[in-house]
């Protein structure tokens, strides 16, 4: 990935075969990265970005066709900017790294492909 502009404020990345976000580390001022289909089966790269209110990381599935499944790193966005996160078509099954980010309340009950991770939302705010 080329150097981007540290400045930016909105990325989309959809559908570009990316399967590394490490480029991504000087935008510290993002607030709107769209990640969608993708082959990421990593987030290294996104953890630290504090100024993060929307995230779309839909249908990431590696070229050996392994789905996103590790969203540890995202424990580290801030938990009261990010307001959006759409995680639909990737193989979640552990969303206790997101116990921190109160922001989002329900956001994904209703995605598909994340059955196993909702029962971790139960007490969060509707």
């Amino acid at each position: 990935m080329p150097t981007l502009p540290s400045g930016l404020t909105h990325l989309g990345l959809g559908y570009n075969r990316l399967d590394s976000v490490s480029g991504l580390a000087n935008l510290t001022g993002l607030q709107v990265l769209v990640l969608d289909g993708n082959r990421l089966a990593s987030l290294a790269g996104l953890s630290g970005k504090t100024a993060l209110q929307q995230l779309y990381l839909r249908g990431n599935k590696s070229a050996s066709g392994v789905a996103l499944s590790d969203i540890s790193l995202l424990s580290g966005l801030s938990p009261t900017n990010l307001t959006t996160l759409e995680l639909g078509s990737n193989n979640i099954s552990d969303i206790a790294p997101l116990a921190s980010l109160k922001a989002l309340a329900g956001a994904g009950r209703q995605q598909p492909g994340n059955a196993a991770a909702l029962s971790g939302m139960a007490g969060w705010p509707t």
